[in-house]
């Protein structure tokens, strides 16, 4: 935090040359002829004219800018990438679609699942009809089930011969990866589409059970065994499952189509097309919500009575962008080595011009000094005496002052009349009756 010059520090500063009168000399001899010193050449001199002026005493407070939410973007499933539609910088609103993954293998997944909620209530029907079948009935649903159990098995078959490809494919990719003749990504598909065919030969040995208890139902009905309230429960139960393995298949499904949690800017983006990855905490984009940022900022103790909820304060940032900040509050805790405390504010951004992250500086007055003004390097300082040095009709004059408050370039000054020519540079070398040669108004540029 930049703060302004103690008075006491002031005199010090003067005194190690931090004013343009930075070279102290003594007074010359006089000459041993009158004529000679009449002869003399004037001193030429740059001035500057003293006038009734305003100076801010104010303080500094830094921090950076942070966006009011952020919001980071993960999936919850793993996949590959088949579209990107935002980059670093685009604007998105909440619910656009950011990324979109590869279903292929979920699609399929999907109508196995809905296979298996048709079979367990096709069986289900079944457990609640069977006391009603003749026996003709009863031979066809035999038949059928019969039918369904050939199915199922060739269903198995299909998926396991699928299955072994895969893991032999799965073997051979990881052998060429470890040999560096393929790549990480070959390997990832081919592990993608092992995981697939098992998954399906699961679903298929999954829907051969149901289909033999499908048959066995049929043939106790064909002994005229009457199936007890417990078995159409089960079938019942085995309903919720299937319909429940759907829900969780479209699920996935449902979540392969990757939104805009918020309203904001892409400040970062981890995925690219064609990229497969393994769904949890990975992040794959950080929006920033810029609309309204929030700025938190150690503040010196001494300078709390200055700033209060809701004192609006002016912020500058790195990027040369003004804003005004709105203090929230103040932290109720101190730090006991830097007795620093922390200020909340809310820096609005209807521009848009302010970024997360941003360095910023904010400026506390603190107070206005007015007085008589004159540039800093016309006050000197010799050997602890401060004084400025005027013209008058061309013959200079040390007329003694104290600084009241400077800042970098001005002074506010006690016992200088405004509407004084003073030497601007170069005080410290002249003295009273030194004759002087005016060369320009304004302050020298050190």
């Amino acid at each position: 935090m930049r703060v302004p010059i103690p008075l006491f520090l002031i005199a010090l500063l003067l005194a190690g040359g931090a004013s343009g009168c930075d070279k102290v000399s003594k007074k010359p001899a006089e000459t041993s002829s009158p004529a000679a010193a009449t002869e003399k050449a004037a001193t030429p001199v740059r001035v500057a004219m003293s006038k009734h002026g305003l100076l801010k005493e104010n303080a500094e407070m830094t921090g950076h800018l942070q966006a009011g939410s952020k919001a980071a973007v993960h999936s919850r499933i793993a996949g590959k990438v088949l579209k990107v539609n935002y980059k670093v910088g685009d604007k998105v609103s909440a619910g656009d679609t950011l990324i979109t993954l590869d279903q292929s293998a979920l699609r399929a997944a999907e109508r196995q699942a809905e296979a298996n909620v048709l079979a367990a209530q096709a069986r289900l029907r079944q457990a609640k009809e069977s006391l009603g079948l003749t026996d003709t009935q009863l031979d066809l649903e035999v038949g059928r089930a019969q039918q369904a159990v050939y199915q199922a098995q060739a269903q198995v078959s299909l998926t396991k011969a699928n299955l072994d490809d895969a893991i032999h494919n799965q073997k051979r990719q990881q052998s060429l990866y470890d040999q560096s003749a393929v790549s990480k990504y070959s390997v990832e598909q081919n592990d993608l589409r092992a995981k697939t065919s098992r998954d399906q030969w699961e679903a298929a040995k999954s829907a051969e059970k149901a289909a033999q208890e499908a048959l066995k139902i049929a043939q106790a009905n064909r002994r005229k065994v009457q199936i007890s309230e417990s078995d159409v429960q089960a079938a019942a139960a085995a309903v919720e499952q299937a319909q429940a393995a759907l829900q969780s298949v479209r699920t996935d499904l449902r979540d392969t189509v990757i939104k805009a949690p918020i309203s904001g800017t892409i400040i970062a983006r981890n995925v690219e097309p064609g990229q497969a990855f393994g769904g949890g905490s990975a992040q794959l984009m950080m929006i920033a919500d810029n609309s309204k940022l929030e700025l938190y900022a150690p503040l010196e103790e001494a300078y709390s009575i200055y700033v209060k909820p809701g004192t609006q304060l002016n912020v500058t940032t790195s990027l040369n962008v003004s804003a005004v900040a709105k203090v929230k509050e103040i932290v109720p805790s101190s730090d006991t080595t830097t007795h620093m405390a922390k200020v909340r504010m809310i820096v609005p951004n209807p521009s848009g011009k302010l970024f997360d992250g941003n360095y910023a500086t904010v400026t506390i007055d603190l107070k206005d000094h007015v007085g008589t003004l004159i540039p800093r390097s016309c006050v000197c300082n010799n050997e602890g005496n401060i004084f400025v040095v005027i013209d008058q009709n061309n013959v200079a004059k040390r007329v003694p002052v104290s600084v009241v408050f400077q800042n970098d370039t001005e002074a506010i000054v006690d016992g200088l009349d405004e509407g004084v020519m003073v030497v601007t540079s170069g005080g410290t070398n002249i003295f009273d009756d030194q004759k002087l040669e005016i060369i320009a108004e304004g302050t020298d540029k050190q």
